[in-house]
């Protein structure tokens, strides 16, 4: 497709008699430019633009109808191609909570990583709201305007992300608006307040359900943001680069601020919305840099003068008489120490935490040896007294066998001596007397 020049439009200008006092020579020039299209590129909407006294002919046709004919166009055009965009479903991500303490509507909690690193299983497959909302299982479908699909770690920054889909109109807009995010989540287990960082907390939250993210104006943590999929590469990358940077020894050089707006073109010019990456990883916008410095410079003589303070001057502290100057490097020392006890009782507990962990584990793993050995012992008596019965069986049996075989033994000595009884009483005498009678009988 040709593209004119603005020598071009000067000429065709001066062909025409046009005198740009409705409209610039620059609004001319992208009005050929438009009207271009229609050259000989596509055969089927060829009107010899590729001409450019035709192609300025149209556009100042249409300039002389409205000199902000071109400007409305590009405006209806970008409108149409926002509303295209936003009819289709779209990912997002966003980081939405970070270990520290945070304020709820009952108070301060303490939430660590330990707890999110738990939580963050619940959070797939929870419903996305504009706006905080109670849940309605049986609406669901027609309520939520999108859904996470996961809940991760970021090494980068230390924050908890979400991935999510957005897919109605509402929740696109109001992330084209530049809403933020907060989650919403159910307690389920929790311990007794304390202090965090010098911060007194109500309670801390050692496991917890997440129920929904929204989709908010005023999130509860104010470092939170949505990024779609190409920033969301774009920031990791920027962070990744930024920590290698630290981790390279040899690179001395000074550090620079980077400045972004989340969006894909580089940042030509620099406004009030313009955010700038901080070297800890956080961002923040340039006015509300502005709006600080302000309000910090505010009454800046006043402030000078007041803390303009002699510091060889003395003050009675106590019963003795220090200067201004060994007040304050006495007061900095106290909290330093105070700093370091602290510390040091963060450690002591932390290590009385561990042994303690240490002790019921190994008073766990003794109960259970004990568990053990005790089964074992019945199990073993259990074996022995059952060998026992097996044994009085068998003894049994065998008496009984005895006794028996002793029956059937007397039965049959009994039964032999009775036969030979029988067999002698058969057997007859024969005496001197009966073999003489036999003799004389006989002869």
């Amino acid at each position: 497709m040709i593209k004119f020049k603005l020598e071009d439009a000067k000429k065709i200008g001066s062909e025409l008699g046009i005198d740009f006092k409705e409209f610039s020579v620059e609004d001319f020039l992208y009005g050929m430019n438009i009207e271009a299209e229609h050259g000989a590129e596509d055969k089927k909407t060829d009107v010899g633009a590729d001409d450019p006294l035709i192609a300025g002919k149209i556009a100042l046709a249409h300039l002389l109808e409205s000199p902000n004919y071109y400007k409305e166009l590009e405006k209806m055009e970008k409108k149409l191609e926002r509303k295209n965009e936003i009819n289709m479903p779209k990912v997002y991500y966003c980081r939405h909570i970070e270990k520290g303490v945070a304020r709820y509507d009952d108070g301060l909690y303490l939430v660590q990583d330990e707890c999110l690193h738990k939580m963050k299983k619940s959070m797939a497959g929870v419903p996305v709201y504009v706006g905080h909302q109670e849940i309605d299982l049986q609406n669901l479908k027609e309520q939520a305007d999108g859904y996470v699909s996961e809940c991760f770690y970021n090494e980068f920054d230390g924050w908890f992300w979400a991935k999510f889909i957005c897919v109605s109109d509402k929740c696109r807009m109001a992330i084209k608006e530049g809403y933020s995010v907060s989650n919403a989540y159910m307690i389920t287990d929790s311990a007794e307040g304390g202090v965090y960082h010098n911060i007194n907390y109500a309670k801390e939250v050692l496991m917890g359900s997440y129920t929904h993210l929204a989709v908010v104006e005023d999130p509860r943590y104010e470092n939170a943001f949505i990024l779609d999929e190409e920033d969301f590469k774009m920031y990791n990358n920027k962070l990744r680069d930024q920590k290698e940077l630290h981790n390279n020894k040899k690179n001395g050089g000074t550090k620079m601020f980077k400045l972004f707006k989340f969006k894909k073109e580089e940042v030509k010019e620099i406004d009030n919305d313009t955010l700038i990456e901080l070297e800890n990883g956080k961002t923040i916008k340039i006015q509300e840099m502005i709006k600080t410095v302000i309000e910090n410079e505010k009454d800046e003589d006043e402030k000078k003068k007041e803390n303009e303070v002699d510091m060889g001057a003395k003050v009675k502290v106590g019963e003795k008489e220090m200067t201004i100057k060994e007040l304050v490097n006495k007061y900095m020392e106290m909290n330093k120490n105070k700093k370091n006890e602290e510390e040091e009782e963060d450690e002591e507990e932390e290590q009385k935490k561990k042994e303690n962990e240490d002790d019921n584990k190994k008073k766990e793993e003794e109960e259970n040896e004990d568990d053990d050995k005790e089964k074992e012992e019945k199990k073993n008596a259990k074996e022995a007294e059952e060998i026992k019965k097996k044994l009085a069986d068998a003894e049994k049996e065998k008496k009984i066998e005895n006794e028996k075989n002793k029956k059937h033994f007397d039965k049959i000595k009994n039964d032999r001596e009775n036969n030979n009884k029988a067999e002698f009483d058969k057997e007859e005498v024969e005496i001197m007397e009966d073999k003489i009678k036999r003799g004389k009988e006989k002869y």
